[in-house]
Parts: structure tokens; sequence; C-alpha cells
């Protein structure tokens, strides 16, 4: 037997005949494990994440048919993702009318990125007198480590007027 290995006997012994030795080394144990615990799961930044919530369009009261615009902050934290694009009109109070849904599309990034730009949109001529919001929606897959996949969602709302603009004869 080594002089190390006989040693590393010695203190063992000692450390399991010392109760206040023993409970240390327990403690610091514990400290390692959850050092390592919040390490395996820290939460890392969403895949897409919005600069602002809601988003305040100009102008904010329009007619059916009319365009306005709104600046728009995006930052993509996850490269090598998909991220599938939903946006539509919706009641304030959060029921959303299939009928005013656009048609959802998929948006590939290769790199991460970070972008601050206006956006144009145009009110249906369809859409009814009273409150709305524009809420456009990333649902973005992606994975990471050993193929693990996973999914984050952002969104952004953008709330309007629409008044009743027909012309009375």
């Amino acid at each position: 037997m080594s002089a190390l290995t006989g040693y590393i006997i010695k203190q063992v012994e000692r450390t399991t005949q010392s109760a206040k030795r023993l409970r240390a080394i327990m403690v610091l144990m514990l400290v390692i494990a959850n050092a390592g615990a919040v390490l395996l799961f820290r939460a890392a930044p969403p895949a897409i994440e919005y600069e602002q919530r809601y988003i305040v369009p100009t102008p904010a009261v329009l007619c059916p048919g009319d365009t306005f615009t709104y600046q728009v902050s995006i930052r993509v934290n996850q490269p090598n993702s998909v991220s599938y694009v939903t946006e539509g009109w919706c009641y304030v109070k959060g029921i959303c009318p299939k009928t005013m849904q656009a048609a959802p599309y998929d948006v590939n990034f290769i790199d991460p990125y970070q972008v601050s730009a206006p956006a144009t949109r145009t009110v249906p001529t369809t859409l009814p007198p009273g409150k709305w919001e524009l809420r456009h929606c990333n649902t973005t897959r992606y994975s990471v480590g050993n193929d693990e996949p996973r999914q984050d969602v952002a969104c952004y709302g953008a709330v309007l007027t629409v008044k009743d603009c027909e012309v009375q004869p």
C-alpha cells in the first residue's frame, strides 16, 4: 500500500469519527450539488424576444383600409432555429375570429441577430368598428445539447381603434 493511500484512509477514519468534520463535508457536498443543479438547469434566454409586448401604432385610430406603422424590435438569440409565425386581428378582450387570421408561415434563422425597424400593416376593410389588437406571435423550435428539442413562444400586440368611416348619403 502506498503512503498516499494510507494517508487518505487515515483521514477518512478521522473524519468519520469527528461529527464536526462530517457535517462540514456534508454541507460542502450539498453546496457543490446545488451549484451543479443550478448550472444544469440554468434558464437560457428565449429563442426570440420582442423589446415590447404592446406596441403603439401610428395613427392609433383608423378607418378600415387605412395603413398604420409601428416600430418593432426583435432579438434572435437561438441560431439554427425555425419560427412558425402567426398574425391576426383580435378583439381586445381576447377573442380572435378565425376569418381575421393571416396564413401562418415559417422563418429559418441561421445566426443570432438583433434588428429594430418600422412595420407597416393595413386595417382589413372587413374589420368592424371597435377596439382591436393586431397580434403577432413566433413559436420557435430549436435544439440544444444532445438534440433535445425545445420550443419558445414570443408575441407582441398593437392595439388600435377602428372607427366607422362609412360615407352616409
